[in-house]
């Protein structure tokens, strides 16, 4: 009778931690240098912290591979940049950086850029991205080039303030299929832009310097 009492007992610790497991693999996960760190587990990588009370991401020179925020359901994620950060990735399969949540809801993406930060992103699928939930940037200097989307919100907007964008060898440099765009107080260079510089379903501009190289098919798809 003992015996089957420590097996049944051994039986149900196992199946809480099987289900405990399970639960955390399907949560929220902040995902730094190609998915081999998960900040939320605990993890740890040189140049980025995660602030879980304030759902923030801060890159100090961080120079690693793909960042991606998963799972933050109906919630903003924030990243905020110190110094000069560089994303690679190397065979262009994966986003740079990212969030994406579940099959419900939205998740909000703002990057913001503290004075003298740069962020700097190579050779990836779409560069910055979000699928549901709009995407902010603030006062940063960015560089994105080797892509196929630059700066992408697949259905909501697009808003940049107070920043430089350059994008480079890239089929669509800022886009978002269904919202708007808004430019306020924006330098975008882009160069090798292969479909167009801007794809949007509307426009708005406010101070928005545009140098483009002539080869550029189109500036704007609206």
């Amino acid at each position: 009778m003992k015996n089957r009492k420590i097996i049944t007992i051994f039986a149900l610790i196992l199946l809480s931690l099987f289900i405990n497991i399970n639960v955390f693999a399907a949560g929220k996960h902040v995902y730094v240098d190609d998915e081999n760190k998960d900040l939320l587990a605990g993890d740890t990588f040189e140049g980025a912290t995660f602030d879980s009370s304030t759902n923030t991401l801060t890159l100090t020179n961080y120079s690693g591979g793909h960042i991606s925020f998963n799972e933050f359901n109906n919630e903003t994620v924030y990243v905020i940049l110190n110094g000069n950060n560089t994303i690679t990735n190397g065979d262009g399969s994966k986003d740079a950086i990212s969030a994406i949540n579940g099959n419900e809801g939205y998740t909000n993406f703002e990057i913001t850029g503290n004075e003298g930060s740069s962020l700097n992103i190579n050779t990836f699928n779409y560069g910055i991205f979000t699928r549901t939930g709009y995407l902010k940037i603030k006062n940063a200097n960015i560089t994105i080039s080797n892509t196929e989307y630059g700066i992408y919100s697949q259905d909501d907007e697009v808003i940049l303030i107070d920043s430089k964008i350059n994008i480079s060898n890239t089929s669509l440099g800022v886009a978002s299929d269904y919202k708007e765009i808004t430019f306020n107080n924006v330098v975008y260079t882009g160069s090798n832009l292969t479909e167009c510089g801007v794809w949007a379903n509307s426009l708005s501009a406010n101070k928005l310097t545009l140098n483009f190289s002539a080869s550029d098919s189109a500036a704007f798809y609206i």
